[in-house]
């Protein structure tokens, strides 16, 4: 008897992937403002975002300490490294206006949205 050949496995197609979504993609561009309670009071910051991306920011405030100062560095390269506002860690040691720039952010990008 002659042997039958094995039938030919024909590959199924893989479905193509979903695209990942990219954090902070489809923000509406323009200019937003939040504010938030800072430790020496209310503290607004300014975002612009351009082709869906947080691009600057600016602050407007009466919180001269040092503190503030290092607070808003550690917060506006975290939010603008992670498009976000959320789940961005306070600065050591200016807890009260890490946590009210913080709060100012996630005003602004809500609006953005």
């Amino acid at each position: 008897p002659t042997k039958t050949p094995d039938p030919t496995v024909t590959p199924e197609p893989t479905a193509a992937p979903e695209p990942t979504e990219i954090p902070g993609a489809g923000y509406k561009d323009g200019t937003y403002i939040g504010t938030g309670e800072g430790f020496n009071g209310p503290v607004t910051v300014t975002i612009t975002v351009s082709q869906g991306k947080i691009v600057s920011a600016s602050y407007d405030g009466e919180d001269d300490e040092p503190e503030f100062s290092d607070a808003w560095n550690g917060i506006y390269e975290q939010v603008l490294g992670s498009q976000s506002a959320d789940g961005i860690d306070t600065v050591s040691g200016a807890t009260y206006s890490s946590n009210g720039l913080i709060q100012a952010f996630q005003s602004a990008i809500s609006q953005a949205k």
